[in-house]
């Protein structure tokens, strides 16, 4: 309660290196962050829909329980690129396999390789959420939730002409940023 009036307004990676509901100091139940993200109108959440951080049955809970305009699509991409292996990142070494980063001993995940149009796919065709609502939740929510949603997240004149153009197998064929051609196929 204390951190939402101060101002709290996402939970970040929801159900991920979180508090979730559990038993403290003997037999009652307490709500963990996830929960208090679930059950909060005002709080907005994070996912990582890659099926690893999040299976397709969680993220159908979670939509169950949230509007679109309060659930954002992230990567936590901090793997992406990475070739399957041992590498390190910040000083410590973690496992990068085809799907996540994971700490050495694999028991916990360091990350992920999801990029975003792999977890606008996975929404889609794992999730079952409409293409357009997937690519809201990628775009529009964070653009309004930073503060940004003025001039980014939407295709109208006057916004920054962030686009990116993939087919219908989700393969990216050209990105644009403030209007201008940073990728090509």
């Amino acid at each position: 309660e204390r951190a939402i009036g101060a101002g709290l307004g996402l939970i970040t990676h929801i159900y991920c290196a979180q508090s979730c509901f559990h038993r403290r100091n003997g037999p009652e139940k307490h709500f963990g962050v996830a929960e208090i993200g679930l059950l909060r109108d005002e709080l907005a959440v994070e996912l990582i829909p890659d099926g690893k951080h999040l299976t397709s049955v969680m993220v159908r809970l979670i939509l169950k329980c949230k509007p679109l305009e309060k659930i954002v699509i992230t990567t936590d991409a901090t793997a992406a690129g990475l070739a399957p292996g041992v590498h390190k990142f910040q000083g410590r070494d973690m496992f990068v396999d085809e799907w996540v980063a994971y700490r050495p001993d694999r028991q916990l995940y360091a990350g992920s390789i999801l990029t975003m149009i792999r977890a606008v796919q996975f929404m889609v065709e794992q999730v079952g959420v409409s293409l357009q609502d997937a690519i809201g939740m990628a775009t529009a929510v964070p653009s309004q939730l930073i503060g940004v949603g003025h001039r980014k997240g939407m295709i109208e004149s006057g916004y920054d002409a962030d686009l990116v153009a993939f087919d219908e197998t989700f393969r990216v064929h050209l990105t644009m940023c403030r209007g201008k051609v940073a990728y090509r196929a």
